[in-house]
């Protein structure tokens, strides 16, 4: 018995050791316009991935590319007052990061999660923020929309979803 109870021990050790780090899931714009797997509608100012949509409103917001701002590269600028990107849910969604084109300073914006389809707005707190990427940690682990709205003006070139794995939860039954 003390060896089976040593052994199962160790199983869920095991099993709460490789499920602890989230799952990543990163959407490079540029990469993903040029992919394929990313289509920007301008009239709906809509761009749909596999893994979000993403609506974008504003005075100057647009997927575009800049060979002075970005290099060439397709980014979301969000410039002038107004702008800003809303995803749809995401499911089980623990973090984001959002990366952006910098070449000399830190670039602010606020970033905000909706728990309710987006009736209510709680604006999230910075974990870690370096020059060209800022992180950003969920409450609790769960069902979100964010948003993310322009303080300077900025290019987003990459958002960064961390969520929970799926659960493929080994049941042991012990008997006796």
């Amino acid at each position: 018995m003390k060896r089976v109870a040593i052994l199962l021990t160790t199983i869920a050790l095991s099993i709460g050791i490789a499920y602890a780090e989230g799952v990543v899931t990163s959407q490079n714009f540029h990469e993903m316009y040029n992919a394929g797997t990313m289509t920007v509608n301008t009239s709906t100012k809509t761009a749909v991935t596999d893994f979000v949509t993403y609506t974008y409103s504003g005075e100057t917001s647009r997927f575009y590319a800049d060979a002075s701002e970005t290099g060439g590269k397709i980014g979301l600028q969000l410039y002038n007052s107004g702008a800003k990107v809303v995803t749809s849910t995401i499911e089980e969604l623990e973090s984001v990061t959002v990366q952006y084109f910098a070449f000399s300073a830190k670039m602010r914006m606020k970033v905000y999660y909706s728990a309710d389809s987006g009736s209510s707005w709680t604006q999230l707190e910075i974990t870690s923020d370096i020059i060209g990427s800022t992180t950003y940690d969920m409450p609790a682990k769960g069902n979100y929309m964010l948003k993310i709205e322009r303080w300077d003006d900025i290019w987003l070139e990459q958002i960064d979803y961390v969520t929970a794995p799926p659960c493929n939860c080994l049941r042991v039954i012990v008997t006796e």
